[in-house]
């Protein structure tokens, strides 16, 4: 039960709606560059990947009889949309 309902927080919770904006001030390319060498692009590389074919972040999808009963539920509610 634990789960359901931590699925269903999930879905009604929109990053939008905590944070509405995000600021950075370095990019990935920056994080990079010689000297810095702080690179995150076996993390891009892997993401860009389908599930089986990681090489570093392993992805299993973990399913049950109900997982889709947060999402359904969420279809069938009234929502505010901004």
């Amino acid at each position: 039960m634990h789960h359901l309902l931590a699925r269903r927080a999930l879905c009604d919770v929109h990053v939008r709606d905590l944070l509405g904006f995000m600021l950075f001030a370095a990019t990935r390319y920056d994080a990079a560059a010689q000297g810095v060498d702080f690179s995150d692009a076996i993390i891009y590389d892997d993401l860009s990947r389908s599930y089986a074919n990681r090489k570093n972040i392993k992805v299993f999808q973990v399913s049950d009889p109900n997982s889709l009963d947060a999402f359904n539920t969420w279809k069938r509610e009234n929502k505010t949309h901004y």
